[in-house]
């Protein structure tokens, strides 16, 4: 038999037989189970163990856990993702900020002239030093609070669709294919 022996608790003490009582009760901290694992590489894979074992053909190996793993890579996907968007945006051969300020900003504007308390035109700065662009029309700023919304919903969006792909994963090798190309 292909197998491993276990505590009660679910520890991997050592391949080998069995040397379960006939009594018909488990003893956990005298006796131990063999489990059948032919059909399986993986045998500890929850997020409160250290670490799970898979066996590679001639021995067990412990690797590291799955779910620390899907975190580090959430963690990466959501730097990148501000990377992103901390690289702006360009609309019309400009290059405009999307900090809090700079998204804040542009909003109070679009908000403002819609509501009619704003009046263009209007400058609003770009990421350039000493560089202004100026929003002449109502047509010019709705397309340029679009393009600021677009950027970061869509880089927001593409680092949900990652990590949707990352949870999805169940061993590290799966974990460790996905890439952020973005």
């Amino acid at each position: 038999m292909n197998g491993v022996i276990e505590t009660a608790t679910g520890d991997l003490l050592r391949m080998g037989c069995t040397d379960f009582a006939n009594d018909g009760s488990f003893d956990s901290a005298t006796e131990t189970v063999v489990t059948d694992i032919s059909d399986r590489l993986l045998i500890r894979d929850d997020p409160w163990s250290s670490s799970y074992h898979s066996w590679n053909g001639n021995q067990w190996v412990a690797c590291e856990n799955v779910r620390k793993m899907k975190d580090k890579k959430n963690a990466e996907i959501d730097a990148g993702t501000q990377d992103i968007i901390a690289a702006g945006f360009s609309y019309d051969g400009s290059a405009f900020s999307l900090s809090a300020a700079a998204q804040r900003n542009l909003a109070d504007l679009y908000f403002g002239v819609a509501a009619g308390v704003m009046s263009l035109p209007k400058k609003v700065s770009t990421k350039s030093v000493n560089v202004e662009y100026e929003v002449t029309t109502s047509e010019v700023l709705e397309a340029l609070f679009a393009a600021s919304r677009s950027a970061i919903e869509g880089a927001l969006q593409d680092g949900r669709d990652l990590k949707k792909l990352v949870e999805a994963c169940v061993s590290v090798a799966e974990v460790d294919a996905i890439v952020d190309s973005r």
